[in-house]
């Protein structure tokens, strides 16, 4: 796991205490990915099965599902979990370092656009 890994699991733990799971990110450079396979995100097997099962096969196609993961067939908790983690991680990693700095003054402005 890496470090923005391990960040981000902590900000979403902490966020659903604070205002019942609801976390919002601004994605300015999703463009660049969304036709990149779910497989790219390195998800738990089973992560990826239930995503495969219900059709997901894209980032794209997962960032217009996002907020559904966790009731989809054979979905839940985890599953969810794992999704969002690794979607931000993969996202993340896409960046150059002028969009990492814009990323975090997004995510300290609370201009957020995604709800978890």
């Amino acid at each position: 796991m890496t470090d923005f890994q391990r960040d981000m699991e902590i900000i979403t733990q902490n966020v659903k205490v604070v205002n019942n799971g609801k976390l919002r990110f601004s994605f300015r450079h999703l463009n660049r990915i969304v036709q990149d396979s779910v497989k790219e995100l390195e998800l738990k097997q089973r992560t990826e099965n239930v995503l495969m099962r219900n059709g997901i096969m894209t980032v794209g196609d997962l960032f217009k599902n996002l907020s559904k993961v966790k009731n989809l067939r054979g979905g839940g908790e985890v599953t969810a979990k794992n999704v969002n983690t690794m979607f931000m991680s993969y996202y993340y990693d896409s960046l150059n370092d002028a969009e990492r700095n814009e990323f975090w003054t997004d995510m300290y402005e609370n201009t957020f656009t995604m709800a978890m």
